[in-house]
């Protein structure tokens, strides 16, 4: 089925509307030739010919080409034209000046009507191979762009994923820093080092701690003795031998003189005691 196209068809008739325009200006301008010569009949043609032009229509060929027909009509209209101011010749030039082209109004801008668009073939109809071509990019064109879609969301999906268990891990490492640095403190601080050795001593039985005691460095027997119960140090004390006893009780002292002086300001102009070492 041969579908009418409208955009042709319209060009086509501003083209034969301007063809006509164009032909009645140059008709206008043109010089017309003398009735006198042509006689009544090519004078009423030569009339109604101007006036099919000016009104739009298709004129007479051998008047607008300016030919007069053959030599033997135009003698034999010369032979019987009657006088050029015969009633019939000037009604000519009145039948002219009636006759007006009507003028064609320019359309205001804004007000033409835009060109239709191409419509889409409905159920039914069969779509020209442009149409198919473009039908079958769009639907590609969807296709792969829900696919991107999907894609996209999966991997939001993953990545949130992926973000809590980040968030999950990081919870633990903080924790574990926080286990380390009190192990680290405790192991930094003498009595949380010396506590399992001062619990150790603590239950045991005096002699046999002051026998221990005898033999141990002086600088580890204090910060021992300096976190045992006072109660517990005195037994000990009591069962060591003499010259242990005696020497620990002379550091216990110093140490405490020490830390009395440290609190106590020096006087204006008197320099700080200085203290010998522990022997």
């Amino acid at each position: 089925m041969t579908r009418i196209r409208l955009i042709p068809v319209l060009i086509f008739g501003l083209v034969s509307l301007l063809t006509i325009r164009v032909l009645s200006i140059a008709l206008d301008n043109r010089p017309l030739p003398q009735l006198s010569d042509l006689g009544p009949a090519a004078g009423d043609r030569f009339a109604r010919s101007i006036e099919r032009a000016r009104l739009g229509q298709q004129a007479d060929s051998q008047i607008i080409t300016g030919s007069t027909g053959n030599a033997d009509a135009t003698k034999a209209a010369d032979a019987k034209a009657p006088d050029a101011k015969s009633p019939a010749v000037a009604q000519a030039p009145a039948q002219q000046g009636e006759a007006k082209v009507p003028a064609i109004k320019p359309e205001p801008e804004g007000t033409r009507l835009p060109p239709p668009p191409a419509q889409m073939p409905e159920r039914g109809q069969v779509a020209s191979p442009a149409e198919r071509d473009l039908l079958e990019r769009l639907k590609d064109r969807r296709t792969e762009i829900e696919a991107r879609n999907r894609e996209l969301e999966m991997r939001d999906s993953l990545l949130r994923t992926t973000e809590r268990k980040l968030d999950e891990k990081i919870g633990q490492l903080r924790t574990l820093e926080g286990q380390f640095d009190a192990n680290q403190a405790a192991k930094n601080d003498p009595k949380q080092r010396f506590k399992p050795l001062v619990t150790m001593y603590e239950t045991m039985k005096p002699k046999e701690a002051a026998r221990v005691f005898d033999r141990l460095d002086i600088k580890v027997l204090m910060d021992l003795v300096q976190q045992m119960n006072p109660r517990k140090v005195a037994e000990i004390l009591a069962a060591m031998e003499p010259a242990a006893a005696e020497r620990l009780t002379v550091a216990l002292a110093r140490q405490a003189q020490n830390v009395s002086e440290a609190t106590v300001p020096a006087a204006d102009g008197e320099l700080p005691r200085l203290t010998p070492p522990a022997r």
